[in-house]
């Protein structure tokens, strides 16, 4: 996991340090964004079968949609926040159409959120306080 860190200034001009929701990252084979297993999120012309911080795998509404461009994908998630992303599709799989996020528009901190919570449901053990390791890299 890594944690974005902002740095908040009051209108008095005081720093403070915040941590948002971390980004998980699946270490199994190459390393790469934790991706939520069986989503079925609803854009106008796709659906989302499954999301990670850097991708997104999708299935098209119609046939004849054009595969060779970028999408931009609005769509509200599980708890109802509202997100858009802009992504490029990098390959067609038996699953569906894989596409790199090039540009989260909105709701960037509302998706890593959802990932991190979803992640915690999945995988609870590894949230438990014997599993949990504050040793720094």
């Amino acid at each position: 996991m890594w944690f974005p860190l902002e740095f908040i200034v009051d209108d008095k001009g005081q720093v403070t340090p915040t941590l948002s929701a971390p980004e998980v990252i699946d270490t199994k084979g190459i390393e790469r964004s934790w991706r939520t297993p069986n989503l079925e999120l609803q854009t106008e012309q796709y659906l989302i079968i499954s999301l990670s911080s850097t991708g997104v795998l999708l299935q098209p509404k119609n046939a004849e949609e054009t595969l060779d461009k970028e999408i931009l994908l609005a769509f509200n998630l599980p708890n109802n926040e509202h997100v858009v992303i802009s992504a490029k599709p990098v390959r067609v799989t038996s699953n569906g159409v894989a596409a790199k996020i090039e540009k989260i528009c909105e709701g960037e901190d509302a998706m890593r959120q959802y990932l991190f919570d979803i992640h915690k449901h999945h995988h609870a053990k590894l949230y438990e306080e014997e599993n949990i390791s504050t040793d720094l890299i």
